[in-house]
């Protein structure tokens, strides 16, 4: 078995077609075409901007195996930050139409509470996933024209931001 691997090393290059250094090269590459997509679209939203600068240093100074493990930790925190964007996205929507809807409708009753929904929900976008995913829960609420306290001061649960 031994003698396998012997003669299997010198070839190994051959077999995968592919050098450690070109791996190497791929993997560098790949961390770097991350950081010029995203840097600027970062800014302004710290944790996002931190995962681009730590992309950015692993690409300069890291060994492969490492840019793999950063790059695969990325990953998931970007599939995360998108899908909550996503989510983001899809309530301001209903939230306009809510609020088309009570315009067409000359209803002044819980205008003002979709409104702050709606401009918290816009601001979520520069925070951390985990902000973004409390914000989304506190403004999923439907209002109950019946309740005052749906129209209440700017100081409520939706001006937090």
């Amino acid at each position: 078995m031994k003698i396998t691997a012997i003669f299997l090393l010198p070839n190994l290059n051959y077999i995968l077609g592919t050098t450690l250094v070109e791996l190497h090269a791929a993997a560098t590459k790949g961390v770097t075409e991350i950081v010029e997509k995203y840097k600027v679209s970062s800014m302004g939203n710290t944790e996002f901007s931190q995962w681009i600068k730590k992309l950015d240093i692993v690409s300069k100074k890291s060994p492969m195996e490492e840019q793999f493990k950063v790059r695969a930790q990325f990953d998931l925190y970007n599939n995360r930050r998108q899908d909550l964007e996503n989510s983001i996205t899809n309530r301001i929507t209903t939230i306009d139409n809510l609020i088309n809807k009570l315009l067409i409708e000359n209803t002044k009753k819980c205008l003002q509470f979709y409104r702050r929904q709606k401009r918290s929900l816009q601001m979520a976008y520069k925070f951390s996933n985990a902000i973004k995913l409390t914000n989304l829960l506190r403004n999923k609420k439907q209002c109950d024209p019946e309740n005052k306290s749906n129209e209440s001061t700017e100081n409520d649960e939706y001006s937090y931001y």
